[in-house]
């Protein structure tokens, strides 16, 4: 039985964030968050919290339904879709953040070719979709989200090599890219028509503070065919496509529209204010979120809720969804948050 839990101010329309999407003005400001943690989602839900496994996917309802009422209208949750592609990682010592630097399982050809390559887990994948749309709250959609073929390359080969290859060993470079983006496309072909996915949200963290990690020519040529796939399959259906990317971007941004992203997640104060980067790109693309983690952290209540008056006084409802920078972490003050969702009349209780 279809489950009608929504938050106390709006019920998730993921046909208003298809709007904002393509250009159009939505019908009420549109709330994006890439990840929210799990102690703001169950602060939220209170009682009305199911257990993680009972029924099936409980974590996702609950997830679903936090996010509902925190004003959302999709919900991505990588972490889960990498289950059904599951890439086996090197296993690093890791506290807050992960190295990349070190060697990772694929240095040369042979142990490429030793590899243990996953095919999507398609029976896992229909079975979750079948189960869980029907519950989500209103007409929200998810969004069937994984790691890009950069992050994946960076964690399988280690920066150093990764970096090393592309000059020493182009054509094994290729490959592997090829071997990645192949079984990526084939979970989004085989899944992306259900009727519970709203599009594609593709996490693949190409920068840093002042430039990508590898050269734009080199993204050129390895990374960004496969993501052009991508958000090829996702529109063919008739869904949408998101791209998170992390770092300095500034020198890919044209290739980003090339690829055809409906929008762009990702926003660092010290990076590019999302003030300047809708100014500059909000024309032709849509920015989602864009309050600095570390301005929602540490600014007071105040701040807060001025800055995304005066970001909503700019934008006018036009290719702009309110949102954090990146995601909302542990460290960001449930008030802040408050403050940052009243400012589009949201009221979760």
């Amino acid at each position: 039985m279809t489950n009608n839990f929504h938050s106390d101010s709006v019920t998730p329309d993921f046909d208003q964030f298809r709007k904002l999407l393509a250009g159009e003005k939505p019908d009420r400001p549109v709330v994006f968050e890439h990840y929210v943690d799990a102690c703001h989602v169950n602060r939220v839900l209170g009682n009305r919290k199911v257990d993680n496994d009972n029924p099936p996917w409980g974590w996702m309802l609950n997830a679903a339904r936090g996010y509902a009422a925190l004003g959302c209208d999709c919900i991505g949750l990588s972490d889960y879709w990498a289950k059904l592609l599951r890439f086996e990682l090197p296993q690093r010592e890791t506290g807050h953040s992960i190295g990349q630097y070190a060697d990772g399982m694929i240095t040369n050809e042979a142990s490429m070719e030793a590899y243990p390559w996953p095919e999507p887990d398609f029976a896992r994948a229909k079975m979750f979709l079948d189960g869980i749309g029907p519950e989500l709250p209103g007409n929200m959609k998810m969004n069937l989200g994984f790691r890009g073929p950069y992050d994946l390359l960076a964690e399988l080969m280690g920066f150093e090599n990764l970096c090393l290859t592309a000059m020493e060993n182009p054509g094994m470079l290729e490959e592997l890219c090829r071997r990645i983006g192949q079984r990526q496309m084939k979970l989004v072909e085989g899944c992306i028509d259900h009727p519970a996915l709203g599009g594609v949200q593709i996490c693949d963290d190409w920068g840093f503070k002042t430039s990508t990690f590898l050269s734009p020519e080199d993204l050129r040529r390895f990374i960004f065919p496969w993501h052009k796939k991508v958000v090829d399959a996702a529109h063919a259906a008739g869904k949408v496509a998101i791209l998170h990317a992390c770092g300095n971007v500034s020198k890919v941004m044209e290739d980003v529209l090339a690829m055809g992203y409906d929008a762009k997640h990702s926003y660092e104060d010290a990076i590019c204010p999302v003030e300047r980067m809708w100014k500059q790109w909000g024309g032709r693309i849509t920015i989602l979120g864009g309050l600095d983690v570390d301005f929602l952290a540490r600014s007071t209540t105040q701040a807060v809720r001025q800055r995304c008056d005066a970001l909503l006084e700019l934008t006018q409802g036009r290719r702009y969804a309110l949102g954090s920078g990146n995601s909302v972490t542990p460290d960001i003050p449930w008030e802040n948050y408050m403050a940052m969702l009243a400012a589009v009349g949201r009221t979760p209780r």
